[in-house]
């Protein structure tokens, strides 16, 4: 029997109904395959006085690695292909301060729709993901 985390706390045996990327992305139809990663999103205010930078931390057993991703709206729209708003109403919050719950679902977000996992994620260079 094969087991796949889901979210935090749950955990999911049925492979069938994956549903597509962010449309109910905190469903326990979805497999969630981020199994052994803590993510954070580090928030940064724009130098230029307007927006914030948003960088992805991830850490896993062996390794801690920071992606530099850029201002959030370009982020969001230039990499993921989504307005802020749509990124907002996925993850169910708009609070993504630093310590916030909103702030590990949109880091656990942004590696689903990137795909990131352990395993490629050590693979990618700092600036890889970066809308800029």
């Amino acid at each position: 029997m094969l087991l796949f985390v889901t979210s935090p706390g749950w955990l999911c045996t049925d492979v069938k109904n994956v549903t597509p990327r962010y449309k109910s992305f905190f469903s326990l139809d979805r497999i969630f395959y981020i199994y052994n990663m803590e993510t954070s999103v580090i928030i940064t205010p724009n130098p230029y006085g307007f927006g914030r930078n948003w960088s992805l931390l991830v850490k896993t057993p062996e390794h801690t690695k920071s992606f530099y991703l850029g201002q959030d709206v370009k982020f969001c729209s230039r990499v993921l292909g989504m307005q802020p708003r749509d990124v907002v109403e996925a993850i169910g919050t708009g609070e993504i301060s630093e310590g916030q719950p909103g702030n590990k679902k949109l880091a656990e977000f942004i590696c689903e729709c990137l795909e990131l996992n352990e395993t490629n994620v050590m693979e990618l260079e700092p600036w890889s993901l970066s809308a800029e």
